[in-house]
């Protein structure tokens, strides 16, 4: 069955852009479902593959030398093999180029040679996908170069900050040991200070023993104190309940007294209503004796009157 190359162009094309990386030559031939003629479909595949941009390769960050040599060694190795295989098949096909101008007029041997072209473009394209598999095993190492140089230079930079940070830590180990310098000088000051203050409390110590003396003396004194205060309670007591009594008389003298004075007040004022009642009792009799006068006056002028 004739095939043509806008077939395998559109083919190719779908599973490009389904998977994202160039189909194999199996792929699109089943994408196609067979049958082709193997060597048609061969040629229009090296045409669509030519055809494809080359892709862009990803340089490790390695050394400018070490990458020139693993992209040499990869693409004089990649060269050599697409080189070879060209070269089969291009033989293959003169030798069947031969054969079909030697068995133009034998038909069962041009069955046969175009089942053995078909057996070797077969072969052709099993090279074919042993090369883009090789290829792609190359582009897995260069990517675990590119991975690995990644590595290096992270284990570089962290190197870097260990140094740092072994840096930073002796600095700090520095100061510490200057800080522990200050701390023994300060605990040996402390330890004069301390033989100084034991000193001191040894002489406190017999102060306050001589203090605790005094005070049992005084606590002495002052039991022998509560004792008496004791004695002169019971005496104070008894001075208190004859003051009581007392002061029970007292009161009672007191509320006579007061009965007293009530009294004589009363006498007072009677007096003083006497008083009041003998000065108004005086008053009325002068009045009562001038008017008597006034008529005694009036009388004898009428009757001196009435006798004239």
């Amino acid at each position: 069955m004739a095939i043509t190359y806008a077939q395998v162009e559109a083919a190719a094309n779908d599973l490009l852009k389904s998977t994202g990386k160039r189909p194999s030559v199996r792929a699109v031939l089943d994408k196609l479902g067979g049958g082709a003629s193997m060597n048609d479909f061969s040629e229009h595949m090296r045409t669509w593959n030519a055809n494809q941009p080359s892709a862009p390769v990803t340089a490790p960050q390695l050394s400018p030398s070490l990458v020139s040599a693993l992209v040499a060694e990869i693409s004089k190795s990649s060269a050599t093999a697409k080189s070879e295989v060209e070269q089969q098949f291009q033989q293959l096909q003169g030798d069947y180029e031969s054969l079909i101008a030697e068995g133009k007029n034998v038909g069962a041997e041009l069955v046969q040679v175009k089942q053995a072209l078909a057996d070797l473009s077969s072969e052709h394209t099993r090279t074919l996908a042993v090369l883009e598999q090789t290829s792609a095993d190359l582009e897995t190492a260069n990517a675990a170069l590119v991975a690995k140089a990644a590595e290096a230079e992270a284990a570089r930079k962290a190197e870097a900050i260990a140094v740092v940070n072994a840096e930073n830590a002796k600095a700090q180990v520095q100061e510490k040991q200057a800080t522990i310098q200050d701390l023994l000088k300060q605990l040996d000051d402390s330890q004069v200070e301390r033989r100084s203050l034991s000193e001191s409390l040894a002489v406190k110590s017999s102060e306050v023993a001589s203090t605790l003396q005094r005070l049992e003396d005084a606590r002495a004194q002052s039991t022998d104190l509560v004792e008496r205060i004791k004695v002169l309670e019971g005496k104070l007591q008894s001075e208190q309940e004859g003051r009581s009594a007392a002061q029970a008389a007292a009161a009672a003298a007191n509320a006579r007294a007061l009965a007293a004075t009530a009294q004589a007040e009363e006498r007072e004022k009677r007096v003083v209503d006497l008083q009041k009642l003998a000065s108004a009792d005086h008053d009325a009799r002068v009045i009562a004796e001038k008017e008597l006068t006034d008529v005694k006056k009036a009388a004898e002028k009428a009757g001196k009157s009435a006798a004239a």
